[in-house]
């Protein structure tokens, strides 16, 4: 649905223009890891539902020393700190 509709979810809210530009870079990236939450999702019910408690739960905490050390590795390497939204004496545009 995102692959097909981005443009018009954001036209709801907004008009043209930069913001615009940004949102739709946004929404286009960001639908590959819907996906992928999704079939995690699907996993994690499938292994409660089959009463795998313990796999589930390795699972879950594998998922997250994944996140954090892939957000350690960000805040390492500045990642984070290019890619500010505003940089200090732009002004927000309206």
């Amino acid at each position: 649905m995102l692959s097909l509709f981005h443009t018009r979810i954001i036209a709801a809210f907004i008009e043209e223009g930069k913001a615009f530009a940004t949102g739709d870079t946004y929404l286009t990236f960001i639908r590959i890891f819907f996906v992928l939450i999704g079939i995690k999702a699907i996993t994690d019910g499938v292994l409660k539902g089959a009463g795998d408690v313990g796999v589930f739960t390795l699972a879950n905490l594998v998922n997250l020393g994944i996140r954090v050390f892939v957000s350690f590795l960000w805040l390492l390497t500045g990642r984070w700190s290019r890619r500010r939204i505003i940089r200090h004496g732009q002004k927000e545009e309206t």
